[in-house]
């Protein structure tokens, strides 16, 4: 009897099954889809965008060997052009206008990725007539929406060459300048450094398609937005010379011999430059309703986004510092040159971003 009875049992469980199903999407049907649905969310994200930059310094040459003054004149570091020129005489010292390579040049890229915690509104519109999904009638509706996030993106230096901590002399020579080089001298260096500000804003628009799940609403949700974020990229270069003897000259010279100059001049050139990035790009997001609490709605979403910069991505900006000729007395014994940095950064046309969050709708009774 069982046996025969399981085929009406099957279908009356398959029948109160469709007519569930039937019901919950009735239901969701018969929603006030006729009503403005605003929205609150809590949302994580990463953000991914390349870089490169590149760095290079150089010395204006400024100055001529003062007459009867055997002064040894240093421009970059490692005594390349410290020479002890005879009195009157500019030896092989560049003229006045020349230029040399300080420090060495540098360039380098990388793909950052990095995270950041936000809130975003959202207000969908009414269903949007005459363009229903079938066959379910849940329908269409527009929506807008805006987001401010806290991002925490380190600070990276894309190039560099040497060190910046700090400008020291061989241990246990400090007091004894004339016992090394310019060489011999540490923590000198370049760098250029990007940063992006804590806050990013972003605004976008577009349209919610749902679909029925195992009873459960899934938005399909593509759109059209906008970002906005402040960077800044700086650049600094530390350097330090001293009139150092030319070896050849030193050896020529027996009054000279393991003699280095007593001179010592540090450049410390640092400047920035901050720019807002604007970009627009579409990306899609995808919500699942995951509950409902009295009037309020609650849903999970995950999405990503491309957006491609517009306006300027380059950032190129330079320092340069000028001494005094210092063979006077009073003076730091070099004479009146000119050191120059020059930093360049660029940024990556695209930018892309991976959200995911909890987001409550006020759907009423």
């Amino acid at each position: 009897m069982l046996i025969a009875m399981s085929p009406l049992i099957s279908s009356s469980v398959l029948a109160e099954n469709k007519t569930y199903a039937d019901t919950n999407s009735k239901q969701e049907s018969r929603q006030d889809v006729n009503r403005w649905v605003p929205a609150f969310a809590f949302v994580g994200a990463f953000h991914g965008q390349g870089q490169k930059s590149s760095l290079s310094s150089s010395c204006d040459f400024g100055g001529k060997v003062p007459a009867g003054d055997p002064a040894l004149i240093a421009c970059s570091q490692g005594g390349e052009f410290g020479r002890n020129y005879p009195p009157g005489e500019s030896g092989n010292r560049p003229t006045s206008g020349t230029s040399s390579e300080m420090r060495d040049s540098r360039a380098g890229k990388e793909f950052g990725l990095w995270p950041g915690v936000g809130v975003d509104v959202q207000l969908m519109t009414p269903r949007i007539p005459k363009i229903d999904i079938l066959p379910f009638d849940i329908g269409i509706r527009g929506f807008v929406s805006g987001e401010v996030m806290a991002v925490f993106p380190p600070s990276r230096a894309t190039a560099n060459e040497g060190s910046l901590s700090g400008i020291f002399f061989p241990q246990g020579k400090e007091n004894d300048p004339e016992s090394f080089p310019s060489s011999a001298i540490g923590g000198g260096g370049s760098e250029v450094r990007s940063e992006q500000d804590t806050f990013e804003f972003a605004a976008a628009v577009g349209i919610s398609i749902p679909i029925n799940v195992l009873n459960r609403t899934v938005r399909i949700k593509p759109s059209f937005g906008w970002l906005n974020y402040r960077l800044k990229v700086s650049g600094r270069l530390l350097h330090a010379i001293k009139d150092d003897i030319n070896g050849e000259v030193a050896a020529n010279s027996p009054t000279n011999v393991g003699f280095f100059g007593p001179n010592t001049r540090v450049i410390d050139l640092q400047k920035n430059l901050t720019k807002n990035i604007n970009a627009i790009g579409t990306g899609v997001e995808v919500e699942l309703e995951s509950g409902k609490f009295g009037p309020i709605g609650a849903a999970v979403f995950a999405s990503i986004h491309g957006y491609k910069v517009v306006g300027d991505r380059k950032f190129k900006f330079q320092s340069s510092q000028s001494f005094a000729d210092g063979t006077a007395d009073g003076g730091d014994g070099l004479l009146a040159d000119t050191y120059r940095a020059t930093w360049e950064h660029e940024i990556d046309p695209w930018i892309y971003r991976m959200k995911m969050g909890l987001r409550f709708h006020y759907v009423g009774e």
